[in-house]
């Protein structure tokens, strides 16, 4: 999912970039390093490691894109459409989530088995009668066998131009029910593939607005009961309709922005609204569903209640988009998947600590992590407890320990100096955003994410937006370093080595900037990829930021969930991660990631790595 949105993303990927600070290798008085230390492990240090993914794997070790529909056969097994993975995922009654059709993060309409086949747009599926699903592949039908077999029976975009389905029911005659929210009218499709609109437009005109363009306000979910009757949700008009088989429609209830809606056995309308799931009599009356989490985790699947189905036991089933959740007898638990928790600070330990999001990492000489968090200064103690110290930084991006156990910090477009306690004094720079030298506050800089500082206590600054290499002296004098004024393809992440020499994340490559100014390319090239190997052989995708160790290896993070590590000589392989994969999933090496940001490497050569949600460890 990130590939496909990351051109339009790319400028708040930018301002929230990477920092390369507390570097084990930028102080050059250090002694001998130790032996070459082999990590082995990726651990979580705190903060939430769920969210979007496409990993297989059982119950909340899997990870889905958006889990938009289900389908439950008589054996109990669950097949859901993985919106913008593009697959069919298929989970067992005891939970082992796998890919039944389509292949992931890959786009298309071809017909085929298993992973040979490929889906364009997911949004929602049924099973029929001889226990085939049929799937709602944006607008077109495609049946789904158990054993993979993937066919298109109906492509409905070349009679109705501008067909924006949203939604589909079946009957018990396998006559399909599509809800076309643009024109405000259903479809039926018969066995034998002949498409008919019902004669009756639903919900009210579509409206203009002034910003977002058109507001589409017709009907969402339908449902199908057993005498062939249809009901559409009208979230709009706050109502549903039912609507005859021979075309007449009759407003059914009155209910606060219905939206998703299953039929039970018995006849009974079940309704999801926001926060509320509600069954619907056959008089139109309704009775609220009282739902509670039986797990702490399940409590997301409240939120926002996206009722996708049922299974075979009338439980209901809810998506939270990567998570599924089952409710039985009122209780909700975790089916598969997990959902990411952030965007609010929680102090505490371990996996009960919270984060806005990560804009920097650095460390003291006891192993305290220091970290910018929205505007907040954040401490990881080494046992994983987490505090706030501060909220004194705002639009806190790169940071940095220097030599007096001081730090500095990116703040917006400004370089500011931070105590351990949180006060912050400014240094240089101001809310201008453009390029120009000078000292303190005449200095300005523009959305610069990464900084790092060399043994003498100057800063070197990755200045983003404008393509350079800013050097800010403690006396807050900067100027802008590289042979003949180089500049650089939004340059990320920074550090350095103890020698002085610079390596600079940008773009796809990384790059070596000598104590006198000499710029090189040191691996990657101008082509986005993937593939180790040496130097210029060597391929990337999107770095974010990189650190460095004793040994002069470096480490780079990189949007498409990897961690590669560079040899002094150039030689690139991958240390965490794997391609094609997303979807954090602890344990042994190369484990997965989910668009790791921040990386720092300490005195004991073990990576920190932050992402979305959480700090983790390399060790």
């Amino acid at each position: 999912m990130y590939r496909r949105f990351f051109a339009a993303l790319s400028v708040i990927l930018v301002i929230a970039g990477c920092s390369g600070g507390g570097d084990a290798g930028t102080n050059p008085g250090a002694g001998a390093p130790p032996p070459a230390f082999s990590p082995t492990t990726l651990k979580l240090v705190a903060g939430s490691i769920g969210g979007s993914g496409n990993l297989n794997g059982t119950g909340p070790a899997a990870r889905f894109d958006y889990a938009a529909g289900t389908a439950v056969d008589s054996a109990g097994n669950m097949y859901v459409a993985d919106f913008t993975n593009y697959v069919i995922r298929k989970i067992s009654p005891t939970g082992v989530v796998t890919t039944l059709a389509g292949k992931m993060n890959q786009s298309g309409d071809t017909d085929g088995t298993g992973d040979n086949a490929r889906f364009g747009s997911l949004d929602d599926l049924v099973l029929d009668s001889k226990g085939d699903l049929i799937v709602l592949d944006g607008p077109n039908l495609r049946r789904v066998t158990p054993a993979g077999v993937v066919t298109t029976i109906f492509v409905a975009w070349t009679q109705f131009p501008k067909l924006t389905i949203s939604r589909i029911a079946i009957d018990r005659n396998d006559n399909l029910y599509l809800s076309n929210t643009y024109s405000r009218q259903i479809y039926k499709v018969t066995t034998a593939g002949v498409l008919s609109t019902y004669p009756i437009v639903l919900g009210s005109p579509h409206t203009l607005a002034p910003t977002s363009g058109y507001i589409y306000n017709g009907q969402v979910g339908i449902a199908v009961d057993a005498a062939g009757n249809l009901y559409a949700a009208e979230p709009v008009q706050n109502r549903i309709r039912k609507i005859a088989p021979d075309g007449t429609a009759t407003i059914f209830a009155t209910l606060t922005e219905p939206r998703s809606m299953t039929m039970s056995q018995d006849g009974t309308l079940i309704v999801s609204s926001g926060t509320l799931v509600s069954r619907v009599h056959a008089d139109g009356s309704a009775t609220p569903v009282t739902i509670t989490a039986g797990t702490p985790e399940a409590e997301a699947c409240l939120k926002s209640i996206n009722l996708v189905g049922k299974d075979r036991s009338e439980n209901l089933l809810i998506s939270t988009g990567p998570m599924l959740c089952r409710v039985v007898n009122g209780i909700t638990t975790v089916v598969a998947g997990a959902q990411l928790e952030f965007g609010t600070a929680v102090d505490g330990a371990g996996v009960a600590a919270r984060f806005q999001y990560v804009g920097g990492l650095t460390q003291d000489s006891t192993g305290n992590i220091y970290l910018t968090d929205g505007e907040s200064l954040r401490k990881i103690t080494p046992a994983g407890v987490v505090s706030t110290i501060a909220n004194s930084i705002p639009r806190g991006h790169g940071i940095v320990m220097d030599s007096t156990g001081n730090m500095l910090a990116i703040s917006g477009d400004t370089i500011v100096k931070v105590t351990t306690a949180g006060v912050v004094t400014p240094l240089a720079g101001n809310r201008a955003g453009l390029l120009t030298d000078g000292v303190g506050t005449a200095a300005t800089f523009n959305s610069p994410a990464g900084i790092t500082v060399d043994a003498a206590g100057n800063a070197y600054v990755a200045d983003t937006g404008n393509g350079a290499i800013r050097k800010v002296t403690p006396a807050g004098v900067v100027s802008t370093i590289g042979a003949n004024g180089a500049s650089f393809s939004l340059p990320s992440g920074i550090t350095i080595d103890s020698a002085g020499t610079l390596f600079i994340a940008s773009g796809n490559s990384i790059y070596k900037v000598t104590p006198n100014g000499e710029v090189s390319r040191l691996a990657g090239s101008d082509n986005s990829g993937y593939r180790d190997g040496p130097g210029s052989q060597a391929l990337f995708e999107a770095v974010r930021n990189i650190s460095i160790d004793k040994h002069g290896n470096l480490y780079v993070t990189e949007l498409y969930h990897r961690v590669r590590k560079i040899t002094p000589s150039g030689e690139v392989s991958t240390l965490a991660g794997q391609d094609g994969k997303q979807g954090i999933q602890l344990g042994t090496l190369p484990a997965t990631l989910d668009a790791p940001n921040q990386i720092m490497s300490d005195a004991d050569g073990r990576l920190t790595i932050s992402t979305m949600g959480a700090v983790l460890r390399i060790e």
